[in-house]
Protein backbone atom coordinates (compact mmCIF):
# COMPACT_ATOMS: atom_id res chain seq x y z
CA UNK A 1 0.00 0.00 0.00
CA UNK A 2 3.21 2.38 -0.06
CA UNK A 3 2.29 5.61 1.21
CA UNK A 4 -1.11 5.03 2.98
CA UNK A 5 0.13 2.42 5.29
CA UNK A 6 0.44 3.02 8.67
CA UNK A 7 3.53 3.87 10.77
CA UNK A 8 4.02 2.03 13.99
CA UNK A 9 3.62 5.58 15.73
CA UNK A 10 0.12 5.93 14.09
CA UNK A 11 -0.54 2.11 15.11
CA UNK A 12 0.34 2.95 18.95
CA UNK A 13 -1.66 5.65 18.81
CA UNK A 14 -4.67 4.51 17.20
CA UNK A 15 -4.73 1.79 19.75
CA UNK A 16 -3.86 4.09 22.68
CA UNK A 17 -6.57 6.26 21.78
CA UNK A 18 -9.47 3.11 21.25
CA UNK A 19 -8.50 2.08 24.77
CA UNK A 20 -8.93 5.11 26.14
CA UNK A 21 -12.40 5.65 24.81
CA UNK A 22 -13.31 2.24 25.40
CA UNK A 23 -12.32 2.98 29.22
CA UNK A 24 -13.98 6.50 29.72
CA UNK A 25 -17.65 4.76 28.30
CA UNK A 26 -16.93 1.89 30.63
CA UNK A 27 -16.37 4.57 33.36
CA UNK A 28 -19.59 6.22 32.61
CA UNK A 29 -21.40 3.27 32.96
CA UNK A 30 -20.46 2.58 35.92
CA UNK A 31 -21.18 5.78 37.23
CA UNK A 32 -24.23 5.62 35.93
CA UNK A 33 -25.34 2.16 36.99
CA UNK A 34 -23.99 3.15 40.59
CA UNK A 35 -26.44 6.10 40.72
CA UNK A 36 -29.74 5.13 39.16
CA UNK A 37 -29.63 1.58 39.98
CA UNK A 38 -30.66 -0.11 43.28
CA UNK A 39 -28.08 -1.80 45.33
CA UNK A 40 -29.92 -5.10 45.28
CA UNK A 41 -28.14 -8.61 44.98
CA UNK A 42 -30.84 -9.29 41.64
CA UNK A 43 -30.32 -6.50 39.94
CA UNK A 44 -26.38 -5.72 40.71
CA UNK A 45 -25.79 -9.93 39.28
CA UNK A 46 -27.15 -9.58 36.25
CA UNK A 47 -25.83 -6.25 35.38
CA UNK A 48 -22.67 -7.44 36.31
CA UNK A 49 -22.33 -10.53 34.32
CA UNK A 50 -23.65 -8.53 31.26
CA UNK A 51 -20.56 -6.38 31.80
CA UNK A 52 -18.00 -8.75 32.60
CA UNK A 53 -19.25 -10.22 28.32
CA UNK A 54 -18.87 -6.98 27.70
CA UNK A 55 -16.06 -6.69 28.79
CA UNK A 56 -14.34 -10.06 27.73
CA UNK A 57 -15.66 -8.73 23.77
CA UNK A 58 -13.90 -5.84 23.99
CA UNK A 59 -10.84 -7.52 24.75
CA UNK A 60 -11.43 -10.20 22.08
CA UNK A 61 -11.59 -7.24 19.42
CA UNK A 62 -8.81 -5.30 21.08
CA UNK A 63 -6.30 -7.95 20.12
CA UNK A 64 -8.07 -8.77 16.93
CA UNK A 65 -7.32 -5.09 16.07
CA UNK A 66 -3.63 -5.32 17.12
CA UNK A 67 -3.24 -8.36 15.21
CA UNK A 68 -4.83 -6.73 12.29
CA UNK A 69 -2.66 -3.47 12.64
CA UNK A 70 0.49 -5.47 12.20
CA UNK A 71 1.95 -7.21 15.94
CA UNK A 72 3.24 -10.20 14.71
CA UNK A 73 4.42 -11.16 18.16
CA UNK A 74 0.65 -11.86 19.27
CA UNK A 75 -0.35 -14.01 15.98
CA UNK A 76 2.23 -16.00 16.78
CA UNK A 77 0.68 -17.40 20.43
CA UNK A 78 -0.23 -20.85 20.23
CA UNK A 79 -3.56 -19.62 22.61
CA UNK A 80 -4.66 -16.85 20.56
CA UNK A 81 -4.60 -19.30 17.22
CA UNK A 82 -7.37 -21.74 19.01
CA UNK A 83 -9.32 -18.36 19.56
CA UNK A 84 -8.41 -16.89 16.33
CA UNK A 85 -8.42 -17.80 12.39
CA UNK A 86 -4.84 -16.57 11.82
CA UNK A 87 -3.97 -19.36 9.28
CA UNK A 88 -5.44 -16.73 6.44
CA UNK A 89 -3.58 -13.62 7.90
CA UNK A 90 -0.28 -15.29 8.00
CA UNK A 91 -0.23 -17.02 4.85
CA UNK A 92 -1.14 -13.15 3.15
CA UNK A 93 1.67 -12.08 5.54
CA UNK A 94 3.92 -14.75 3.64
CA UNK A 95 2.50 -13.78 0.49
CA UNK A 96 2.58 -10.12 0.80
CA UNK A 97 6.51 -10.75 2.11
CA UNK A 98 7.38 -13.07 -1.25
CA UNK A 99 5.68 -10.76 -3.49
Amino acid sequence: MGEFRNRLFQKIVISLLSVIVLVINMVFVVQYIGESVPSVWYILLPLSIYFLLYLIFVVYLTVYLLICLGFEGLAQSSILRKIYRLEPFLQGEMLHLKG
